[in-house]
């Protein structure tokens, strides 16, 4: 076969696949025993060189396979390698005769050296795979048996040969770069689909509990008992929905980069306790048994409420995925240098195929734990925050149907060593009478709530719809604490409190104010006291903790009893 009409073959050979591993392979074949009797081809793959193809020629069909299983497993891997010396410069090498010391400097063993001895080359040519000016690997060409030597010519033909492959591996790896892409790109869109189909049901279902039941109120206003029971499930409902917004909001603060800690020394155990007694009666429901071994006295660094949150997350996850009659366990220890908080169930435990994504975002849809309710958040949270506080998070679990255990660990604050002073809590009286309160709020409903709680501890409460009539209103009446909201369509927060701050004290300038969003980021709370306000509660909020909020602001700390 002439030289142009062998390119040609290998030419239309190189460009009947997208798979490089069978680009190589049949480039191998083709050039036995055509252009030389053994052609070997090594590729470079996350930084090791690699023995993709080998094909040798021998009269015997079965040798021929034996001869060529047996290079496939002696890969360049001395660093004096030809080919390794090839791959660093990107030069071709041709050694019209290959001396015997030479063959025996390459043999990686005994066995490797005998393979060399009997079907090594007399004569080779080693061609480097460029492709956008990176090797990607080496063709070598072997002659034996045929006795050629060979030349400057061969070598011409080995890198037109090469430099064709060259392209079609290049071509054929950017096809798969794309077409991995492509198909990360539709599964991240299915995720995102799935995501806002189950973020529809989450939020629409105690939204129906919450409408239902409050429909329901209006027909047995008469029946205490039925009344009670109707708000105990909307408050439940409720409650439910609050906490889904809380896990949107912060897996998008995560994404994003703004989640942002407020740094303290505090003891974990009240911090642990309090998230043991929020989920207390979820795990009584069921009869799961909750089992406490709690270390007194274990000083950290942190955020409070953060770390709250993680406890919460683990203990409630325990709980979601603990038969009835069932057992928890948490622990709280110091080990060497750092706190523990431990937190084991008798569940149904997770599969060693999921155990590694645990902690993924939206991991819940995975098979190997049943659909429920959630967005499949709270862990992928939880881990997030334990790694702000320096810490580490771990999943165990022997497999399914045996339970699982989480385990995380956070750096021991320096102070813990000579002890650490407890902060006395101030007990804010929960009556506001006397206090003349002014709250400017545009939703009608929540402007209803507010004024009802606050009339409730005693306080007398005018009401604006905007800002621009909280303004009007405070030209006539002077308030003890000015409440807003900051979105508002005629007036926000922000214009409002500016006013505030420009008038005179004498009418009202130093009026203390609380301001009321539904943003609650460091950044906010930054933005919202560098405006003026005193305060910043986040929504919804809590009667008692508003009545106590408004309290503080109305009189001086010092001053404030128990009660």
């Amino acid at each position: 076969m002439g030289r142009d009409a062998f390119l040609a073959q290998a030419s239309a050979l190189l460009n009947s696949s997208l798979d490089a591993r069978t680009i190589l392979e049949s480039l191998a074949h083709l050039a036995v025993p055509t252009m030389c009797d053994t052609c070997i081809v090594d590729m470079v793959e996350d930084g090791q060189v690699t023995r993709m193809a080998v094909a040798h020629f021998d009269a015997e069909p079965q040798v021929a396979a034996e001869v060529a299983e047996a290079l496939k497993r002696y890969p360049p891997l001395k660093e004096k390698h030809p080919v390794q010396e090839v791959l660093r410069t990107q030069k071709a090498e041709l050694q019209p005769e290959v001396p015997t010391s030479a063959l025996a400097a390459a043999a990686q063993d005994v066995t490797h050296r005998e393979l060399l001895e009997r079907v090594g080359p007399i004569s080779h040519m080693i061609v480097p795979i460029v492709a956008r000016g990176q090797a990607l690997g080496t063709i070598t060409f072997w002659s034996r048996g045929s006795g050629r030597r060979f030349d400057a010519e061969d070598l011409a033909l080995a890198e037109d040969l090469t430099q064709r492959a060259a392209l079609a591996v290049d071509n054929a790896r950017l096809y798969q770069a794309e077409r991995h892409a492509r198909s990360q790109a539709e599964a991240a869109s299915r995720a995102k689909d799935e995501f806002v189909a189950t973020i529809s049901h989450e939020l629409r279902t105690p939204l129906t509990s919450i409408l239902g039941w409050i429909t329901l109120v209006r027909t047995v206003e008469d029946d205490r008992e039925a009344v009670h029971r109707a708000l105990d499930i909307i408050e439940r409902n409720a409650r439910a929905q609050a906490k889904l917004i809380d896990d949107i909001l912060d897996i998008s603060r995560i994404i994003t980069g703004k989640l942002r800690l407020e740094q303290h020394q505090f003891d974990l155990r009240p911090i642990v306790q309090s998230a043991l007694d929020v989920v207390r009666p979820a795990a009584e429901a069921r009869s799961i048994h909750v089992e406490t071994d709690l270390e007194p006295r274990v000083m950290v660094v942190g955020d409070p409420p953060r770390v709250q949150q993680v406890v919460w997350n683990l203990l409630s996850n325990a709980i979601k995925f603990t038969p009835q009659n069932g057992k928890v366990k948490l622990q709280l220890k110091r080990i060497p240098e750092s706190a523990e908080i431990v937190v084991t169930d008798t569940g149904q435990g997770i599969s060693a195929e999921f155990l590694p994504y645990v902690f993924d975002r939206f991991s819940q849809a995975h098979p190997s734990r049943a659909r429920t309710k959630g967005l499949g958040l709270g862990l992928a949270i939880a881990r997030h925050l334990v790694e702000l506080h320096g810490g580490t998070i771990e999943a165990q679990s022997p497999g399914l149907g045996h339970g699982a255990t989480f385990r995380v660990r956070m750096p021991l604050a320096a102070a813990t060593a000579v002890g650490w002073p407890e902060r006395k809590s101030i007990r804010l009286p929960p009556k506001l009478f006397g206090l003349k309160v002014l709250v400017a709020e545009d939703d009608p409903d929540t402007r209803e709530y507010l004024s009802v709680v606050l009339e409730g501890y005693g306080s007398d409460v005018r009401v604006a719809a905007s800002g621009n009539e909280a303004m009007q209103v405070m030209t006539e009446w002077r308030p003890s604490v000015l409440i807003s909201d900051l979105a508002m369509a005629e007036g926000d927060g922000f214009e409002l409190i500016r006013w505030v701050r420009s008038l005179p004290s004498e009418q009202g300038g130093n009026v203390p104010a609380l301001a009321l969003t539904a943003y609650a980021t460091v950044d906010d709370r930054v933005r919202v006291l560098s405006a003026g306000y005193q305060m910043h509660l986040p929504k919804p909020i809590e009667p008692d903790e508003l009545a106590r909020v408004v309290a503080l602001l109305a009189r001086p700390p010092a001053t404030v009893s128990g009660g």
